[in-house]
C-alpha cells in the first residue's frame, strides 16, 4: 500500500477514495454516491486544528470539495487485491459517522479513508512529511 500513489480525474463511483488540495495538504474522503462524501472533518476546514469539533461526517460533494479540483485514487493491482469490497468500505465509513479522536499525525482524514478501504490506518502524506524531518 506504500509506494508511488497515482491520482486521476474521472467520474466518481461509490467507494472511491477522493481528495482535494487545501493550502499545503490534501483533504481525503470516501465518495458514498448520490453526491455525498464521508470524511473526517470539522464543520469548516479552518477547524482541523480544533479536534473537539472534528468528527467523521457526511457532507455534500460541494461542501467537501470547497470548489476545488477533486482527484480519485487509482490503485495498483496489489492494492486492488487488498482493497475491501465497496459494500464493506461504505459500511465501515457509515459505522464511523460521529466518531471523534482526530489527530493530524495519527488519526487524520487519510488515516480514516485507508482504514475503511484496507482495514489499516495509514497516511502517505504524513509519512512523506516525516521523511523531510531530519533525525537526531
Amino acid at each position: 500500500m506504500k509506494g508511488q500513489e497515482r491520482w486521476d480525474v474521472h467520474p466518481l463511483k461509490p467507494g472511491d477514495h477522493i481528495r482535494v488540495k487545501y493550502q499545503n495538504f490534501y483533504h481525503h474522503g470516501l465518495y458514498e454516491g448520490d453526491g455525498m462524501v464521508i470524511h473526517f472533518a470539522g464543520p469548516d476546514m479552518r477547524q482541523l486544528l480544533e479536534p473537539e469539533v472534528v468528527q467523521v461526517r457526511r457532507d455534500s460533494l460541494d461542501t467537501f470539495s470547497m470548489d476545488r479540483h477533486i482527484e480519485v485514487r487509482c490503485y495498483s493491482l496489489r492494492e486492488r487485491l487488498q482493497r475491501r469490497p465497496v459494500e464493506k468500505i461504505l459500511s465501515a465509513a457509515r459505522k464511523s459517522l460521529g466518531e471523534k479522536g482526530y489527530d493530524i499525525l495519527y488519526n487524520n482524514c487519510e488515516h480514516f479513508v485507508n482504514r475503511c478501504v484496507f482495514g489499516k490506518a495509514f497516511s502517505s502524506q504524513i509519512d512523506e512529511m516525516r521523511k523531510m524531518i531530519p533525525e537526531d
